[in-house]
């Protein structure tokens, strides 16, 4: 390679013919190649793609405007009923996302992880109770359990499943209500000026 750094080189046609002799070539000359027709065949079929989001039992208290999530946050006066409209709009996402992209392998689901004994969760309406009775607070790396047992499992491929514990969770139906999530989508996507995607709308 006169005067030229050393490249990767990507083949689409390299195994044969002229693309396995431009391939040889390169290679000789000490360019990196990579042979696309290879790669092809030893890669198996890809798993299903998955998204976790959190939820919380705070969704049963966010006052979520699902045609207006951009309004004026006025009405959240109190933090948590913030934060409950958030864990609202997760699991709304889910159960949205599930319809739009489970046929195309990819698996939403959101978890609960518990009372988690971090920085946040001491700051919950619910820390009063959880220290007159110490074992409803879990550990950062058990709350963590269920995300990861999502993220990895065969068992959890659940389009659309809420979890606690590794076991299906029970969420408002306002939470789950199929024709909110619709709108909560759509309007999201009104308010960030981004189009309607394709696919299943």
């Amino acid at each position: 390679m006169t005067g030229m750094a050393r490249r990767t080189v990507v083949v689409t046609g390299g195994s044969s013919g002229i693309g396995l002799a431009a391939a040889v070539a390169l290679a000789g000359a000490g360019d990196e190649v990579v042979l696309l027709d290879r790669l092809r065949a030893a890669a198996g079929p890809a798993g299903p793609a998955r998204i976790v989001t959190t939820g919380s039992l705070a969704e049963a208290w966010g006052p979520l405007d699902v045609d207006r999530p951009a309004a004026p946050v006025a009405r959240y006066r109190v933090r948590w009923l913030a934060y409950g409209a958030s864990k609202q709009a997760n699991l709304l996402f889910t159960v949205e996302a599930a319809r739009r992209f489970a046929p195309l392998g990819v698996v939403p689901t959101c978890f609960f992880p518990g009372l988690v004994q971090t920085r946040f969760g001491r700051s919950s309406p619910l820390f009063s109770l959880a220290k007159t009775i110490p074992l409803l607070f879990r550990t950062p790396e058990q709350g963590a359990d269920t995300l990861v047992w999502l993220a990895t499992d065969d068992e959890a491929l659940v389009p659309g499943g809420y979890f606690a514990f590794r076991a299906p969770f029970a969420a408002t139906p306002r939470s789950t209500d199929p024709d909110r999530a619709r709108r909560l989508w759509s309007a999201s996507l009104r308010a960030v000026g981004l189009p309607a995607v394709s696919g299943p709308q």
